[in-house]
């Protein structure tokens, strides 16, 4: 498996917000030789309020609670996502965010993004 790539996503005027707003997701890549042809990929947003880590809750003296690794492990794309307001990704006033539709227009530019990154092979070298 390769190592996750961590990406700070631009969805500056996506969203019906003002300001610079971006969203953090961790993109877990299959070893290239296992990658599933046609690609699979996976996105995952979580919900109450947790964050792109809790599909990743690895330490050190166990791997047993990983389903980012699991499906890479099995030749499949999974990309971690914190909503916006959430993790890493920008915070603007929760007053902003009371409807769905600031966080399904987010989601939207965050998912067409990482989908053109993979497709031009611009997350790894070589991938």
């Amino acid at each position: 498996m390769i190592g996750p790539v961590h990406l700070d996503v631009d969805i500056t005027g996506k969203v019906r917000i003002d300001g610079p707003l971006h969203t953090q997701v961790t993109v877990h890549l299959p070893d290239r030789a296992d990658l599933l042809d046609p690609a699979i990929v996976i996105f995952a947003f979580p919900g109450g309020g947790a964050g792109r880590g809790m599909y990743c809750m690895e330490a050190p003296t166990t791997l047993a609670y990983s389903q980012a690794r699991w499906h890479s492990e099995r030749g499949i794309v999974f990309v971690s996502c914190d909503h916006l307001g959430t993790g890493g990704s920008s915070h603007p006033d929760p007053a902003l965010l009371s409807t769905p539709y600031p966080l399904a227009w987010a989601n939207e530019a965050t998912v067409r993004r990482v989908v053109a990154l993979l497709e031009a092979g611009a997350l790894a070298d070589g991938y």
